[in-house]
């Protein structure tokens, strides 16, 4: 599980997150942000970081280009 919280305060924002999980045998596993990332525009109550919290009231994130073409360049 990855929880990421995040506040705008004001212009274009957006989250970006790109990187690998490496275990103890040598495996890697890539992790990036997309619109497989559930995202809410409240405060969640209960322990938002707990792998059996319930989010299937959450919204799909957008996905709004590859990194390079990210529009708030």
């Amino acid at each position: 599980v990855f929880a990421i919280e995040a506040k705008n305060e004001g212009g274009r924002a957006g989250l970006l997150l790109k990187g690998v999980i490496r275990d103890q045998g040598g495996g890697e596993r890539p992790i990036d942000s997309g619109s497989g990332w559930k995202v809410t525009s409240t405060t969640p109550t209960g322990d938002w970081r707990a792998v059996d919290f319930d989010d299937s009231k959450w919204s799909a994130a957008a996905t709004l280009g590859k990194h390079a073409d990210t529009p708030w360049k």
